[in-house]
Parts: structure tokens; sequence; C-alpha cells
């Protein structure tokens, strides 16, 4: 039985997928499809740039780049 714990982003008590809620775990995913899609027509992008060009938040980028999702 899997227990219910807090989504490390939105605070949701919820079954956890690598820490996050179902809904910030599909965010996510959608967030590193958009962000390895920039990335491959734009490959000397930084954090910031990928930020302007995709509307997704620098913290989202970065918790991305720590995980090692994004390398």
């Amino acid at each position: 039985m899997q227990k219910h714990r807090i989504c490390t982003n939105c605070g949701k008590i919820d079954r956890l997928i690598d820490g996050l809620c179902n809904d910030c775990y599909d965010e996510e995913r959608d967030n590193l499809k958009r962000i390895k899609a920039f990335l491959s027509k734009h490959p000397q992008s930084n954090a910031i740039d990928i930020s302007i060009e995709t509307g997704i938040p620098i913290d989202d980028i970065t918790r991305l780049i720590k995980k090692g999702a994004i390398t």
C-alpha cells in the first residue's frame, strides 16, 4: 500500500512520483520536454534564456538541473 505524502513542489497531499504529486509530476514532465526541445535548437542557452523563451519559471529550471534531468 502506497502512503500519501506531501508534494515537495506544491504541498498537496497525494501519492508521490519522484517526490511530486501527479499534477506537479505531469507539469514537470511537460516542462522538461519543452526545455529539451528548446535546447536542441539553442544548445548554448543558459537557464535565464530558457526561462524567457519557454515561460518556465527559473526555479523550476534550476530544480530540474539539480535533479540531473537537464545536462
